[in-house]
């Protein structure tokens, strides 16, 4: 019994919020890295069992992709002290990530702050400490969000990048 639930909490884990999925072999794989000796056929028993406690749903596409139809759940729950973290790291980590890692987190960062509105004490904590910048305050250069979703996904997949810039007031780019 016990070696099935944590079959079936990793399985859990390994789902995608939609519109992302999940096919059978893939799940299959992370099972059986995580050390679980399971069949295709147990997994997909087990993901019929889960579809009816949680909201996850398989799509009619050949393979069968499966994915969260709501929010996962947080296994285990966030504490108020992890919440407080993961709410400071989304306030000042955000501009260095990429997009698509920022909206698979959202559902986290929505969680963590849930969490810290229903604890009073550390829930007010974002608003009594702030972090001040040592020197001058500089205005951020205006980003072309897409250029830098181009650049983060480049990073992410370790490829090299061919940009060519113009300085302020040039006009001719250079390499």
């Amino acid at each position: 019994m016990l070696n099935t639930t944590l079959r079936q909490i990793e399985i859990l884990k390994t789902l995608p919020r939609f519109p992302r999925r999940i096919a059978v072999t893939g799940i299959l794989a992370r099972l059986r890295e995580a050390g679980h000796d399971v069949t295709v056929r147990t997994v997909q028993r087990d993901l019929l069992t889960l579809s009816e406690v949680f909201s996850i749903t398989g799509d009619e596409q050949k393979p069968q992709g499966w994915s969260w139809a709501g929010d996962p759940i947080q296994i285990p729950a966030l504490d108020p002290q992890a919440a407080l973290a993961l709410t400071l790291a989304h306030s000042f980590l955000s501009p260095l990530m990429p997009k698509a890692t920022l909206s698979a987190l959202e559902p986290h960062f929505e969680a963590a702050q849930a969490v810290l509105n229903a604890s009073p004490r550390l829930g007010r904590w974002t608003n009594k400490v702030r972090v001040l910048p040592r020197g001058f305050h500089l205005n951020p250069p205006k980003i072309d969000e897409e250029v830098q979703n181009v650049v983060y996904e480049a990073l992410f997949h370790e490829r090299q990048l061919r940009i060519h810039y113009c300085r302020k007031g040039e006009t001719e780019a250079k390499e």
